[in-house]
């Protein structure tokens, strides 16, 4: 059984600055990005040196560093990603985020004691996930943020691996790790760390209004910690690597604060004020619970505002023009959000245009009339550069003391100097034998005892206070330290003076934060590179994702083969095209494999194979598991595409032959060859491969219902949403597929 241990908070650093607001208000382990393969380049991220500062800065306080290396890597780019993770060892990082399973194998080889966990990017929804995750060398999955709390307790204490979930900050649409839709629509693609949040932007559904159909709100599961803490979670993990230092600050101040509570009460009531900091410094339409209830209504949605909505405080009833600026005056005040209003505060009004448009106009709070004592008091609030309409609601986007209490948490501080409040303690015991004068100092950061000694001359100087002496080796300021136990063993000399014992305390004090720093360094006792990985070298033989020849059509549904293919090409050449079908479709409605075959051979394919989708959890999994005989039958007959590791363990057991499908990311030759290793009989490329060629390829899979067929963005592509009977998440695909493109000789996508 793994050992449980006090939860872990887990803080995302994408600054030097945010950094410091992280371990100095109560992180117990930071999440960070180097200059490459992380999946936030746009943050600042850190350097090799600024990273090893980093790194040392938080193990002299006891905090864990992992470092970001999840994107998709091609095959040119595993050896510069194999040398960076090298680096990452020797400097001492505690653990390694990865989604590619490819370069992760890579790593295993070559930095076997390098602890790995697997990102939220590998798409981990369940128990069979978790094990497989484990049997590939990872200490820790981090869970997918659509999982319900009763099956994030079943995976923290059933299977053997750490696991992680996010708790708060933004939640992305589609299953993390299977999105192509930025990609698709603007080439930046998710996977590679250079994702533009198109799901921020507005669609058309159904040819309605413009609205942001595809913008969840910010998580906060704040309420449930203590439910989390129960389930055996092994870390929370707030999201925001591009968030500022101040957001930092605040929200880990306030988690912390309510863990500390849960532990040492059993219970915990979140205070009003610390819901108001935590909507204040960022959220998006309010907060959602997410998927932690296993419910996704519209509540989960922010589809009016995509962005920073700060907190509301009232709507416009009256604007006044005081010399060239505009103040304007509000009622149905919000009493909670406007009684810490003060100069100073940016605001912003909101406002829509007769076609739907939406608008806004900030200003810096410069001018605030009227008291609030109820919730219907009148405030007059400016300066705005241009007039407001009427009815115009308007929020506060930035409180200035808020921000101001965040920024006091880490002022003055750096990575090698200030007033840390984040300290730990350190035991020290004076002796002396002879003339020599020795000083042992502990700290369960280092787990051991060292000493410093100097030799004392005879003297006729009187004895030091032993007080005064005690006083002075206390002296920690400006050190990852504080005064833990001091023990003096009399007799001291004659002659030790003040500034000996000041001399033993700074060099104790310097050779314990090596000694700290040091023991989590890390040298390579053999550097095997990645000529050696598997007895293949890569760099010379080029490993073959697709082996075989056949050409395929994957159907989303029974209904939709059942359908005419528009491509005429397509038909014509289907006598040797073989037909990707849903295995719960098929179990759901009990079809025999034999009038599957005689149905496939009716409309000229060759064969067919079943498969399970790229995302199972829920109702797909259930059908499986309630016909898991016939699933078998069918699997050890002709085969599965399994696009998850949920099943591998399962059906590999089961004698099944298993083939890699899109959703197991196959983006390198190191990939193909280890899910071959693992017992797949044959790997098709990951999604980040696909184009027009492909027809109606997934661009998201999701959890939340959208109440419409089909949308448009800005550009006008049609965008079709794919519901299947057979599973509880939904598919959104390129409409208007150009046939002409379509290529027989690879796998097309159809959707009818």
């Amino acid at each position: 059984m793994l050992e449980r241990k006090k939860i872990e908070l887990l803080i995302p650093v994408g600054g030097t600055m945010q950094l410091i607001a992280a371990v100095e208000n109560g992180a117990d382990a930071v999440y960070l990005g180097g200059t490459a393969f992380n999946a936030r380049m746009s943050a600042d991220n850190f350097d090799i040196e600024k990273m090893e500062q980093a790194v040392d800065f938080c193990h002299l306080r006891g905090v864990r560093v992992f470092v970001t290396l999840n994107t998709l890597m091609r095959d040119e780019q595993l050896e510069k990603g194999l040398e960076y993770a090298k680096k990452l060892y020797e400097i001492g990082v505690d653990a390694l985020i990865i989604q590619d399973l490819g370069f992760g194998d890579l790593i295993s080889e070559n930095l076997p004691d390098m602890e790995l966990h697997l990102s939220t990017q590998g798409t981990i929804f369940g128990e069979g996930g978790a094990q497989a995750a484990k049997l590939l060398g990872y200490t820790r999955v981090v869970l997918a943020r659509e999982m319900p709390l009763d099956l994030i307790e079943k995976v923290s204490k059933n299977s053997q691996i750490e696991t992680e979930v996010f708790v708060h900050g933004a939640l992305c649409f589609c299953f993390s790790g299977q999105c192509q839709l930025s990609r698709t629509i603007g080439g930046r693609s998710g996977n590679q760390g250079v994702c533009a949040q198109p799901c921020r932007l507005p669609y058309r559904l159904d040819g309605n209004a413009p609205r942001y159909e595809l913008s969840p709100k910010d998580l906060c599961l704040v309420d449930y910690l203590g439910d989390l803490i129960k389930a055996g979670v092994t870390s929370l993990k707030v999201e925001g690597r591009l968030k500022s230092p101040e957001y930092v600050a605040t929200v880990t101040k306030i988690y912390r604060k309510y863990i500390d509570e849960f532990y040492e009460k059993g219970a915990y009531q979140v205070s009003t004020e610390d819901r108001m900091s935590l909507l204040q410094i960022f959220n998006r339409g309010s907060f959602t619970e997410g998927y932690i209830n296993n419910e996704s209504g519209d509540e989960l949605m922010s589809k009016a505002f995509p962005k920073n909505q700060g907190v509301f405080l009232g709507s416009v009833k009256g604007i006044s023009k005081i010399r060239d600026r505009y103040v304007v005056e509000i009622d149905s005040v919000n009493l909670e959000s406007t009684k810490q209003l003060s100069v100073g505060d940016i605001i912003e009004a909101r406002f829509y245009d007769p076609s739907g448009n939406l608008f806004t106009q900030s200003a810096t709070l410069t001018y605030l009339k009227g008291k609030v004592k109820s919730g219907t008091e009148s405030l007059s609030l400016g300066d705005f550069l241009s007039p407001v309409p009427k009815d115009a609601e308007i929020y506060r986007v930035v409180s200035k003391k808020l921000n101001e209490e965040a920024a006091e948490t880490y002022k003055d501080i750096t990575l090698v100097s200030g007033k840390y409040k984040r300290t730990t303690p350190v035991d020290m015991k004076l002796k002396c034998h002879g003339k020599v004068v020795t000083l042992e100092a502990y700290s369960k950061l280092l787990g051991q005892c060292i000493s410093e000694s100097i030799n004392i001359e005879g003297s006729q100087d009187p004895r030091e206070n032993l007080d005064k002496i005690r006083e002075n080796l206390g002296k920690l300021g400006g050190t990852p330290f504080h005064k833990g136990t001091i023990e003096i063993q009399p007799p001291i000399p004659m002659g030790l003076k003040i500034s000996q014992v000041n001399g033993l305390r700074r060099e104790i004090v310097g050779k314990l934060e090596s000694a700290i720093v040091a023991k989590d360094k890390r040298r390579l006792v053999e550097d095997r590179g990645i000529a050696e990985y598997k007895g293949t070298t890569l760099e010379k033989k080029k490993y073959h994702l697709l082996k075989s020849n056949k050409s395929e059509v994957y159907f989303y549904s029974i209904k939709d083969f059942e359908k005419e293919i528009e491509n005429p090409q397509l038909h014509l050449e289907s006598q040797r095209t073989v037909a990707l079908l849903p295995l719960a479709d098929i179990l759901l409605h009990e079809i025999s494999p034999e009038a599957l075959t005689e149905k496939t051979k009716e409309r000229g394919y060759k064969d067919w194979i079943p498969y399970i989708s790229n995302v199972s959890m829920g109702r797909e999994d259930e059908i499986i598991w309630e016909r898991f005989e016939e699933a078998v039958r069918i699997g050890r007959d002709r085969g599965i595409y399994l696009g998850n590791l949920q099943w591998f363990e399962e059906l590999k057991n089961a004698g099944c032959k298993i083939y890699g499908d899109f959703g197991m990311n196959a983006y390198n030759s190191g990939t193909a060859k280890l899910l071959e290793k693992m017992g797949f009989d044959e790997v098709v490329p990951s999604s980040e491969t696909y184009g027009d060629e492909n027809g109606a390829y997934p661009l998201m899979t999701f959890q939340h219902k959208i109440s419409g067929a089909s949308m448009r963005d800005r550009r006008g592509m049609r965008i079709s949403i794919v519901e299947r009977e057979w599973s509880d998440q939904r598919v959104l695909v390129k409409d208007g597929i150009k046939w002409d493109k379509v290529s027989i000789d690879r796998r097309v996508f159809f959707a009818g």
